[in-house]
């Protein structure tokens, strides 16, 4: 037996001849979720939304029952039932079967949900992932099993690696420039360190006018300045190296002069040790020098000018020979005065006189001095005051320690 609506031969239970219309129900989005009420055959969705809307429905009483679902948010976005998604401005028909609400969209199976899982897409516009207190993790086991444009970022999940421009990093983090590139910036907005390669070389340091200073245990140890100036255990080096304590340094032969090594000094009121050196350029602490001064006025030299500069160098005989050939010497009183060479200053230079006091040469003859001097760099001489001691008319004397010594 069927019950017939505008027929009088029904062939079914219910047999309708005509249109049949379901109500239908508004139902507002809110926090892209909306809740489908009890026993309604056709809802539209209403409100905006900031993302995909989830649609919860109760349960049928009974499977066969169906419901028709109206996307009409604003927004753009899709809204989800049991999986599958109802494009925006689209309507989609559910029927309730084996204990779930499921798609016919016609007849015909519905779509699946669109989704990163599932395919690839296109960022229509900006989007914000608030967690709040969730977190976010991705899972990996390949190399390169996340990255971005490329070799920009590239994640190796097999090996836990990070690369910079490149995809294949060999170390924790890898970062690859090309030649002539700044890799790192560690900036506070002021002061920025960075690392550079470039032409075979590899750098490390400040491009602001900011110190680079290196730590070990936690404490700075060594300190280069904006100027260049190195020091060690001091942070404010006044010279290009600067260290507070002892330093070693490495034996050597004796160069004997040779050319090509230097001889250092040490300003005791800055520290600061220096190549010595002159005006001409020579940096040796002594020179040894013979002068051999031909055809003087008989034995007497009164004033040779050496030359040398008594503002760089102190001049000290350390022998001395005269020659007259097979002549003798001539006393103009029968005895011979003492010998009396020596170097003096005058006119910013060393002078030389050498004489045997009140003697002169056999038939008047000229002779030859031969004189032996040290040259002395004088940036290893320190000038002490002229000790002067009376001793009374006795042949025996004391002095007291010099001042300065």
């Amino acid at each position: 037996m069927g019950v017939g609506i505008n027929t009088v031969t029904p062939g079914t239970a219910l047999d309708v001849n005509g249109a049949i219309t379901n109500r239908e129900t508004a139902v507002a989005v809110a926090g892209n979720a909306a809740t489908v009420p009890a026993n309604v055959s056709q809802i539209r969705l209403t409100g905006a939304a900031t993302a995909t809307v989830t649609i919860t429905a109760p349960a049928a009483p009974n499977a066969g029952q169906r419901l028709v679902v109206f996307n009409n948010t604003t927004g753009g976005f899709g809204a989800a039932l049991n999986g599958v998604t109802i494009p925006n401005g689209k309507a989609l028909e559910y029927v309730y079967s084996n204990s779930g609400w499921r798609s016919t969209d016609g007849g015909s199976v519905g779509a699946a949900a669109v989704n990163i899982y599932t395919a690839d897409g296109t960022l229509a516009g900006n989007r914000l992932v608030t967690q709040g207190a969730n977190t976010l993790a991705f899972t990996g086991s390949q190399t390169n099993a996340f990255s971005v444009d490329g070799s920009t970022l590239s994640v190796d999940a097999a090996n836990d690696r990070l690369g910079i421009g490149t995809t294949t990093p060999d170390t924790k983090l890898t970062v690859s420039t090309p030649d002539n590139s700044f890799g790192l910036n560690h900036t506070n907005g002021t002061v920025n360190l960075k690392t550079f390669i470039g032409g075979g070389v590899a750098s490390v340091g400040t491009t602001t006018a900011n110190d680079l200073r290196l730590m070990t245990n936690n404490s700075q140890k060594v300190t280069v300045t904006s100027v260049g100036n190195v020091g060690i255990g001091t942070v404010s080096p006044t010279a290009q190296l600067q260290t507070t304590g002892n330093m070693i340094l490495g034996t050597a032969n004796s160069t004997n002069g040779a050319a090509g090594y230097s001889t250092l000094s040490r300003d005791n009121t800055t520290g600061e040790v220096r190549v010595m050196s002159s005006s001409t350029g020579n940096t040796f602490a002594f020179n040894y020098l013979t002068y051999q001064i031909n055809n003087v006025d008989l034995d007497w030299i009164s004033d040779f000018n050496t030359n040398i500069p008594i503002s760089q160098y102190t001049l000290a005989i350390i022998g001395s020979s005269f020659d007259i050939g097979a002549a003798g010497l001539n006393s103009n009183f029968g005895t011979f005065a003492p010998l009396n060479v020596y170097a003096f200053q005058s006119g910013g230079t060393w002078r030389l006189s050498a004489d045997y006091r009140n003697a002169g040469t056999s038939n008047g003859a000229n002779g030859n001095w031969t004189i032996y001097v040290l040259v002395i760099n004088n940036s290893i001489i320190k000038p002490l005051s002229t000790v002067t001691v009376n001793l009374g008319g006795t042949t025996i004397g004391s002095a007291g320690m010099p001042a300065g010594l």
